[in-house]
């Protein structure tokens, strides 16, 4: 169930070897406000200049010791999100390989953290974290 989603925007950090950084702030959907979960958290996507990205996430308010599935999504929030990303877009399916999956556990306060890594570069139209 879609609890949430965060869309990420363009960052400049001039201390920094990464290419770009994208930052992300939760927005709650419907399902997650019907249900009384209003979660808040934010997300950061790394593009380095060694041809790999990672995700991270921290959300806050979740149910405690429960695992969630999140990923790199190719549409913004604004647009529900879209798809799961995908280095190769013609890669069948749902592949942990090709996509960037930053699934976690919450901790008895129901706190996520999230982390994902692959060797590739992700293009602009990874956007949001759902």
């Amino acid at each position: 169930m879609l609890l949430g989603c965060l869309s990420f925007v363009d960052a400049v950090a001039a201390d920094t070897k990464s290419n770009s950084i994208k930052l992300g702030i939760m927005q709650v959907t419907t399902a997650g406000s019907d249900r009384g979960i209003t979660p808040s958290g934010r997300a950061m996507l790394l593009t380095n200049n060694d041809g790999s990205s990672s995700a991270y996430t921290q959300v806050i308010g979740l149910e405690p010791f429960t695992s969630y599935g999140s990923h790199v999504h190719n549409l913004p929030c604004s647009l529900g999100g879209g798809g799961h990303y995908k280095n190769d877009p013609d890669v069948p399916g749902a592949v942990e390989s090709n996509e960037l999956w930053v699934n976690f556990t919450t901790n008895d306060a129901g706190i996520g953290l999230g982390q994902a890594s692959q060797n590739f570069s992700v293009r602009p139209d990874a956007q949001s974290v759902v």
